[in-house]
């Protein structure tokens, strides 16, 4: 199978290229589809990190969270859910899964379409999800917590007001 780009699109005259993923919805790229629904599709992930790792994204693209209608949000994960499920039951060797999604740039997304990882784990397997060599965990100046949390909770309260 061909190797996409890493990021499927690019802006030409104020329109904005399918991306690889919206192609394999249509049926226009190849794909190993394991789950077709009608708004949310999950497929084989083409550079595995393990055996059994999966895609699930929306056939519409949105390519963060905040573009993603939260039905669709809905539905990506209860497909994961599902996914993690089968892989369980598929693979002998699976023994435990783990979810990854990257929203933006600065947190590694790569493809500019919103996709969840669900990623098999094996015994030994050598995958680690870690910081980069030289960064440190913040720490919050004290009250920091509490006062990103409060203004947190006051936007939270504004928009479901």
């Amino acid at each position: 199978m061909v190797r996409h780009s890493l990021i499927p699109f690019s802006i030409a005259g104020g329109m904005v290229a399918d991306s690889i993923f919206e192609r394999i919805a249509r049926g226009d790229e190849p794909a190993e589809i394991v789950l077709d629904e009608p708004r949310v599709m999950a497929i084989m992930d083409i550079a595995p990190m393990n055996p059994g790792h999966c895609l699930v994204f929306p056939k519409e693209c949105a390519v963060g969270l905040s573009e993603l209608p939260a039905a669709d949000g809905a539905r990506m994960f209860q497909v994961a859910q599902r996914v993690a499920a089968a892989l369980r039951m598929v693979l002998a060797d699976c023994e435990g899964v783990n979810f990854f999604l990257a929203d933006g740039q600065s947190a590694g997304q790569e493809v500019m379409h919103l996709h969840l990882h669900v990623i098999p784990r094996l015994e030994g397997d050598g995958i680690r999800f870690q910081r980069l060599p030289g960064s440190q965990r913040t720490r919050c100046l004290p009250g920091e917590r509490s006062r990103i949390g409060a203004l947190i909770a006051g936007h939270l309260d504004k928009e479901s007001g």
